[in-house]
């Protein structure tokens, strides 16, 4: 449970900041507003990030709690 937690929260930061990435991309705001209309092409990059990277963290405290146990 602790590997995984620490794989889903580097995920997690990897999307982040490939969404906060794109949301900074003027190319990537460009073509996202002639295709769908909306001006945040990485909002949704965003927000699955900070979930994943949330359940990653509490994967990782959890799976720390069980090591520490035994």
């Amino acid at each position: 449970m602790l590997i995984i937690g620490i794989i889903m929260m580097l995920g997690g930061v990897g999307c982040l900041v490939y969404g906060f990435m794109q949301n900074n991309n003027i190319e990537a705001q460009f073509s996202s507003l002639l295709s769908s209309g909306s001006m945040n092409p990485g909002t949704i990059f965003i927000i699955i990030g900070a979930v994943v990277a949330v359940i990653g963290l509490i994967l990782v405290i959890v799976g720390a709690a069980k090591k520490s146990k035994e």
